[in-house]
């Protein structure tokens, strides 16, 4: 197991996540180079970062058979009772007789499950650990537990939000109250104007995109008691209306009001409030608190974060260190993929500097890009190379200049080429509210602004790797496209 610190003063970033990516990036490339090169990667490594420490509460009691295990080495005490009392986001306050400890992962596989011959990975370890697997082990007295860690918006302390919370939930339980009396069925952007409506205060952009969203995180919370019979509307999926059907929306919105005003009481002059949640029986859909903050950052009030434990790490397996060594000590190894990902900016900058300064027509430019994207351009076009020193003096030129980020060409948007590693697939995608038929026919994909990979590719550039849904692409190469 390996961790992106172990790497940072390598790279020149600011942020850790640029460490992050940056690393991800660089061991991908090795492995392409090791495949291109001798076709067999003797590097095994999994991009999807797994927590080496989680957090769990353990009883007073149970510490004897934590101890009959020889895993209290790896605790360490994070939260006392007392503590734990004080941080609980519960109605009613508990007097805790254990304690939230962090627990680590990597020693305990290290020690225990690494062997050379019985061993098993990291990932394994762990997947067998949560689901109580483990051979000859009882982790049960363990409970998993959340930091839930949530922040104020607008600069607004929590005694502010919770009264603007409040009122935005009371209109809501309104709408819904008229529209199981009026036993008519609407489609969300006519529920989304019944909100506007009646709250003069209400962002009529942010209410329509999050009205969809707000309504089914009504309709999935489970509450504790009822919960054969919480869901109070159907949805009709040809016409795109939601019918209420019962009024068990009532009981829902005040369970959430209660958990707001418990969770806000005693911390009503401050902006940040860190609590402890049981990671168990899908928390995001059962716990009011967990659902109440869900709500309030939709209506922009608050930010959360879900912390289930510490110091992400990657596993990196070395199936045959020789390989390895070759290219450690040969000083002339060059990166083939970063070699390629390098000539393809270079191919644009010589193409754009053609495009801009020797095509004079606008049909000449028109005739060029078809060309371009029926890959005829060798063909028909000599296009000038620039020195690669030229095009870095340019390169820098570029992201020293900061008028330049505040021309935007609306008519032009970014197409990107992406891989997969683990499938070792290419995607090509555009990210537009419309389907654009010229891309389509080119082998392009569209993808809605709104969507996960589109906000995850947010700000990145060629050469960079994000992650969606746990599995991790490379941005092979970005081109432009003009909308006109």
């Amino acid at each position: 197991m390996i961790s992106s610190e172990d790497f940072s003063h390598i790279f020149s970033a600011k942020q850790d996540e640029d460490v992050d990516s940056k690393l991800k990036a660089t061991i991908i490339a090795i492995k392409r180079d090791f495949k291109y090169k001798i076709n067999y990667v003797p590097l095994v490594f999994k991009p999807r970062t797994m927590f080496t420490k989680g957090f769990f509460y353990i009883q007073n009691s149970k510490m004897i058979e934590v101890k009959s295990y020889g895993w209290e080495k790896y605790l360490t005490e994070k939260y006392s009772g007392e503590q734990l009392t004080l941080l609980d986001a519960k109605d009613i306050k508990t007097t805790y007789l254990g304690k939230v400890y962090e627990f680590d992962f990597k020693g305990c596989w290290n020690d225990n499950f690494n062997g050379l011959y019985d061993g098993i990975t990291f990932g394994t370890f762990k997947r067998n650990f949560y689901l109580n697997e483990l051979k000859g082990y009882d982790r049960s007295f363990m409970k998993d537990r959340l930091l839930l860690n949530v922040d104020s918006k607008n600069d607004n302390d929590f005694k502010t939000i919770n009264g603007i919370a409040n009122a935005k939930l009371n209109i809501l339980r309104t709408i819904l109250d008229d529209l199981k009396m009026s036993n008519k069925q609407k489609t969300i952007n006519e529920i989304a104007d019944m909100y506007i409506e009646k709250d003069k205060y209400a962002n009529k952009t942010l209410i329509k995109g999050v009205m969809d969203p707000l309504i089914h995180l009504l309709i999935d919370f489970t509450t504790t008691n009822y919960s054969n019979v919480d869901k109070f509307c159907d949805f009709n999926s040809k016409t795109g209306r939601y019918h209420i059907k019962s009024a068990n929306y009532i009981r829902k919105i005040n369970q959430i009001q209660k958990a707001i005003d418990n969770f806000f009481s005693g911390f009503e002059n401050q902006k940040n409030r860190i609590a402890i949640v049981d990671n168990s029986n899908n928390v995001s859909r059962t716990n009011p608190i967990v659902v109440a903050v869900q709500i309030m950052e939709l209506f922009d009030l608050v930010s959360y974060t879900f912390t289930a434990g510490e110091k992400p790490e990657y596993f990196v397996r070395v199936n045959s260190a020789s390989e390895v060594e070759k290219i450690v000590n040969n000083p002339a190894y060059h990166s083939a993929t970063l070699r390629g990902i390098t000539q393809m900016h270079c191919d644009s900058i010589n193409y754009m500097t053609y495009f801009f300064k020797d095509l004079k027509t606008n049909k000449e430019r028109w005739d060029f890009i078809e060309d371009y994207f029926l890959s005829r351009v060798e063909g028909k076009h000599i296009i000038p190379k620039i020195s690669k020193t030229n095009i870095k003096s340019i390169d820098k030129s570029l992201e020293n200049n900061p008028i330049l980020e505040e021309k935007v060409n609306y008519n032009v948007i970014d197409i990107y080429t992406l891989s997969n590693d683990e499938d070792n697939e290419s995607f090509k995608y555009y990210i537009h509210d419309k389907e654009i038929e010229k891309l389509e026919e080119l082998g392009f994909s569209k993808l809605s602004p709104d969507c996960s990979v589109a906000k995850a590719m947010e700000g990145k550039k060629m050469g960079d790797v994000f992650n969606v849904n746990s599995f991790e692409y490379l941005i092979d190469k970005i081109d432009k496209f003009d909308l006109e």
